[in-house]
């Protein structure tokens, strides 16, 4: 099983449902954008949770000029 079927298939906790709603607009956005969209949102546990997103394969990193934007994988 692919690890993006993996992601959707389990359930997201709270972090990760709250960035991946961000994200479902389509605009891609920087780990500092989605921190401060987030009530009470911490770098690190913003951090944490796209690097763990990003690995299942639901979200993709791209590097833009001055810093990553995150964005949903198609």
């Amino acid at each position: 099983m692919m690890d993006r079927e993996r992601a959707i298939q389990r359930e997201l906790n709270g972090v990760e449902a709250a960035v991946v709603d961000l994200l479902r607009d389509g605009s891609p956005r920087t780990l500092d954008e989605i921190t401060e969209a987030l009530p009470g949102g911490c770098f690190a546990q913003v951090f944490l949770t796209v690097d763990r997103l990003s690995r299942e394969g639901l979200l993709r990193l791209r590097r833009g000029e001055r810093a990553h934007d995150v964005g949903l994988a198609n």
